[in-house]
């Protein structure tokens, strides 16, 4: 392979292809096949530049068009390269407006009888076998620029990215900023990491005839109202919901662009979604569908009957929780009476009992709930309101927080037990 292309250019094709390989996911794999996992494979043809990456959760590829009378891409050798995702796409971002020349020299090392150690390895199926250098060289307007080089690996051990047959649209998004915009305001809800990839992932349910997102970590749930961005949802919602692991998802978005369709699509067969915009392509792998049945719906949780109980202005509230939280950030006894909010905060490390107040408006009942400090505080974060409405079940086991300018978004928050809040009197 030997080409020219213009630093941007390259840059935003690998950016889009590499996203598998350039995840934290990727990057802390310490496997045998990791320099596959972390590398993209960059491949030049007489009329396109493609990148792909190869990880456990996401495939992803993406192809750049060559256009007569464009002259950032200039193939003059085609074939391909595996290299180092991280390192090649650090070099590139440090070369400035550059013309960078891309050149892969093949070197094939002869192995000696006696050399025992080495002829296992070459036999070995199961060992990343190098088999080259890339050569990068950029250049500036003044002819000046830097040189390097990274080691190619051999792409046998690549799984097949082989596309089933069986595969049906999901949904549509014709504006690609609203749909990241609803994903991101809920993604807080989501656990980090989830083994069963259940509680770090977006769930995509229909109910009543509108699709919902929702993320949940057990002890509190996010949903956004998708009606108005996405359309043609498919009858596998009818008896069926989704979950996309948050990660891989989210890094699709990312490398979207705003103005052009994108698709999520399925394969009931190999369990598996592929989102499409473009020339970008990524094959997410889901969670076990079964797994995914034993699950609450989110229809569960935002079916309930909820009434209004009462609007706290956001930046109070988050001064009175920063403040309880110096006592426990992990639980707090919330008490709503005579047009106050009060907060109590205890534990078992020695720390005196703290208690807080704040004036609300509009309060309709007294209650009292033990919740996570914590999640208050990242619903905080994620609301853009000056007040925060907040509705409650009759049983108080259930919290709903609403913004009073985006109807579209629900996030819930359930009772903790905690038996320090038992018998508590506050004054």
């Amino acid at each position: 392979m030997k080409i020219a292309v213009e630093q941007n250019v390259l840059l935003e094709v690998l950016a889009k292809g590499g996203i598998g390989a350039l995840s934290d996911e990727s990057q802390s794999d310490s496997s045998n096949l990791a320099p596959l996992v972390k590398s993209i494979k960059l491949t030049a043809t007489p009329s396109d530049l493609i990148a792909e990456s190869f990880s456990t959760q996401l495939y992803t590829k993406y192809v750049r068009p060559l256009v007569d009378g464009d002259n950032s891409i200039d193939i003059k050798e085609g074939g391909f390269v595996l290299v180092q995702g991280k390192e090649l796409v650090g070099w590139l971002s440090k070369q400035n407006e550059c013309k960078i020349g891309l050149n892969f020299s093949k070197e094939t090392k002869e192995v000696k009888e006696t050399d025992e150690s080495s002829k296992e390895a070459v036999e070995n199926k199961d060992v990343v076998q190098k088999v080259g250098l890339l050569k990068l060289a950029s250049k500036d307007n003044n002819k000046t620029g830097a040189k390097w080089s990274l080691e190619s690996y051999d792409d046998a051990l690549l799984p097949n990215p082989t596309e089933p047959t069986d595969f049906k649209t999901l949904f549509r998004i014709a504006e690609i900023s609203k749909f990241k915009n609803a994903l991101a305001g809920i993604e807080f809800s989501a656990k980090k990491k989830d083994e069963s990839h259940v509680f770090d992932g977006f769930m995509f349910e229909m109910i009543e005839g509108k699709m919902y997102a929702g993320t949940t970590d057990a002890l509190r749930c996010s949903v956004y109202d998708l009606s108005g961005i996405v359309t043609e949802t498919s009858d596998f919602f009818k008896t069926n919901k989704i979950v996309i692991p948050v990660s891989s998802l989210s890094a699709m978005i990312s490398q979207s662009v705003d103005g052009v369709e994108a698709v999520i699509d399925y394969s009931p067969e190999k369990n598996i979604a592929y989102f499409r915009q473009a020339g970008l392509t990524g094959r997410l792998v889901l969670p076990d569908q079964q797994v995914i049945n034993k699950f609450p719906t989110l229809a569960k949780i935002l079916c309930k009957t909820y009434a209004k109980l009462v609007s706290i202005p956001k930046a109070v509230l988050n001064n009175r929780l920063s403040t309880a939280a110096m006592v426990n950030k992990f639980s707090g006894l919330f008490i709503f009476k005579n047009d106050k909010l009060k907060i109590y905060t205890a534990t078992e490390s020695g720390l005196e009992p703290n208690t807080c107040d704040c004036a609300v408006n509009g309060l309709q009942s007294d209650k009292d709930f033990i919740w996570n400090i914590g999640h208050i505080g990242d619903i905080l974060k994620f609301c853009k309101d000056k007040d925060i409405n907040i509705s409650a079940t009759e049983d108080s086991k259930i919290a709903r927080f609403e913004s009073p300018t985006d109807p579209n978004i629900y996030m819930f928050v359930m009772r903790m037990k905690d038996p320090k809040y038992d018998n508590v009197t506050i004054d």
